[in-house]
């Protein structure tokens, strides 16, 4: 079961003492200092708060991080035969257990859980699918079908590849000319989504992106042509 949690970084108290000044639309109490209780959106350090927050919730619910992955958290199930796991991604979550819904029903009791779904079929970039043995299969093909299409909208389209990256390639020794404000952030939207790919579980992208993302502050021309070229890669192989 999946849901995200409304509002996440208001529910949290802000990590220090913070102030500011009352604009104009505080009325006659312009110019007063505001103490700042919540962890507002636009603070440096909203989201550590809300991570702290949320996982003392988890916590009082009888769940603890795992050591690999401390936003991997699990409990013993009610009739202490397995285990109920809990999975955060910011404010996302997705709930692994034999009562999910008892899972989520607890933690609504303190935070406004939307976009609640059973057996998701599509969860942070990801398509589930339940086969009728009972396995899970999971692609990030629709993700990626609509990147491209937003993409080729904005960038114009990218022709397909065979492999994300020659082997004669060495970006480390590039000396084209750097790239503009506009090209950089489309550099930087490439890298981006093809970091998150990885995570998907597209490790077949690995090298060409390790060796372009330490170029994203100042990206050249040819890294550019190199990332569009990891782009016509997925174009040619989706799935």
């Amino acid at each position: 079961m999946t849901g995200d949690i409304s509002n996440a970084f208001c529910t949290a108290p802000v990590a220090k003492q913070m102030y500011a000044p009352a604009g104009p639309e505080f009325g006659n109490q312009e110019g007063c200092i505001a103490v700042l209780k919540r962890a507002l959106y636009g603070l440096k350090t909203a989201s550590r708060s809300f991570h702290e927050f949320f996982g003392n919730c988890l916590l009082q619910l009888g769940f603890s991080p795992t050591r690999t992955d401390p936003d991997l958290w699990y409990r013993k199930s009610d009739d202490y035969k397995g285990y109920d796991y809990i999975v955060t991604h910011v404010d996302d979550i997705i709930i692994t257990a034999k009562s999910p819904a008892e899972c989520m029903s607890q933690i609504e009791e303190q935070f406004n859980v939307r976009n609640k779904e059973d057996l998701p079929s599509y969860y942070l970039g990801n398509s589930y699918k339940r086969d009728d043995k009972g396995n899970i299969h999971v692609s990030s093909t629709k993700y990626i079908k609509e990147v491209l299409r937003q993409f080729a909208k904005q960038h114009g389209e990218v022709q397909k590849q065979s492999i994300p990256m020659r082997t004669t390639e060495h970006p480390e020794t590039d000396q084209s000319p750097y790239l503009n404000a506009d090209k950089i952030q489309q550099f930087q939207h490439i890298i981006g989504v093809c970091q998150w790919l990885l995570v998907s579980g597209r490790f077949d992208i690995n090298y060409a992106v390790s060796s372009l993302s330490c170029f994203s502050i100042a990206p050249r021309k040819r890294h550019l042509e190199l990332a569009r070229e990891i782009m016509g890669y997925l174009h040619k192989y989706p799935k």
